[in-house]
């Protein structure tokens, strides 16, 4: 087992927990402390990533957070900073902005299925001087064989490394095993896994992830990120470290770095309740919680009937529409 790279993305996915207004006084807080801890891979920006900043999509409080990089890049050389991107959401112009303000990895994701609308976005990311990854998300909606093939194409456009992500938190360690056998007999770069945590097995995933060849974890501190949460960082780097693994982390570091999100953070920390976990277990991207709430309450159906019925759409981030169009459906039928 290799573990290269713990790479926290607790000030990119955590802004879907406070509708992206992470200040930059509190981000520059949290990279010195994480720093402290260990950790030299951070990601950051919008929760949807470069571009993501928009009225219908969700406004960043500050519009200018990768200029805090700045600040850092000079002091601690080998700290790396990353950013999401979706291709269609981020332009060139974005990606372009983003390297010249100190990012140096540039994560192209897209839906599992989807990993052709990427190779544009990868291509032109590597003429920036940037690592380039491929993240393929929502990764448990096709069969593994079919999200290898998908990680193959990536491979083949330029990405050097691939994540799979469980944008949904509907992975179980014996999926997860599958998908990695499936995916490193297909490609030649090292891969890596994104967990979240609706069904309480980010831990479990992760450990199940990196057993079975994947060289890069994704966490958050306090399992900050969307919906009901992502890999905690302390518990993930708390169990390595009990087993003897040595990871490169301060555990009591990590802590204070843990303790800062909680205070800071407090009324928005992710809390793994009994929707977060019916998502999950539907297949449903955990951040539709919100709107699957009020659209059950509106039209007075059951939302766990509600959310059943979107898993059996198959519906992605994008699709909140059709959250509303299936809780009314379902009025009408308990009228009938």
């Amino acid at each position: 087992m290799t573990l290269d790279i713990l790479y926290d993305v607790t000030l990119r996915d955590g802004s879907h927990a406070n509708k992206h207004s992470l200040t930059k006084e509190f981000c520059k807080q949290y990279i010195q402390q994480a720093y402290k801890s260990g950790i030299r891979y951070i990601e950051i920006g919008h929760g949807n990533g470069i571009g993501g900043s928009s009225l219908h999509i969700g406004q960043l409080m500050e519009d200018d957070l990768f200029s805090i990089i700045e600040e850092f890049k000079n002091k601690y050389l080998d700290l790396h900073f990353g950013a999401h991107v979706i291709p269609g959401l981020a332009k060139f112009n974005d990606i372009k902005e983003a390297a010249n303000n100190g990012i140096s990895i540039l994560r192209i994701a897209s839906h599992c299925s989807e990993a052709d609308t990427t190779e544009t976005y990868i291509d032109y990311a590597s003429t920036l001087g940037c690592e380039v990854w491929g993240l393929l998300m929502m990764s448990h909606m096709i069969k593994p064989d079919h999200l290898a093939r998908e990680a193959e194409k990536m491979q083949t456009y330029g990405a050097s490394r691939i994540v799979f992500l469980d944008s949904a938190g509907a992975l179980t360690p014996r999926k997860v095993e599958i998908i990695c056998k499936e995916i490193l007999s297909t490609i030649d770069i090292p891969l890596g896994f994104h967990a979240h945590n609706n069904l309480h097995a980010a831990v479990a995933n992760s450990l199940a992830s990196i057993s079975f060849g994947c060289s890069s974890i994704d966490l958050c501190s306090r399992g900050y990120g969307a919906g009901a949460g992502n890999l905690a960082s302390e518990a993930f780097v708390g169990i390595l470290e009990l087993d003897g693994i040595e990871t490169g982390i301060d555990f009591n570091e990590l802590i204070t770095l843990s303790l800062l999100v909680e205070q800071s953070l407090n009324s928005t920390l992710p809390n793994i309740d009994s929707i977060s976990t019916a998502t999950g277990y539907n297949g449903l991207f955990s951040g539709f919680k919100k709107k699957i709430i009020e659209a059950a309450a509106k039209f007075n159906v059951d939302p766990v009937i509600l959310i059943e019925d979107l898993g059996k759409q198959k519906l992605v981030a994008g699709q909140e529409d059709q959250i509303i169009a299936s809780a009314a459906k379902l009025e009408l039928m308990k009228k009938k």
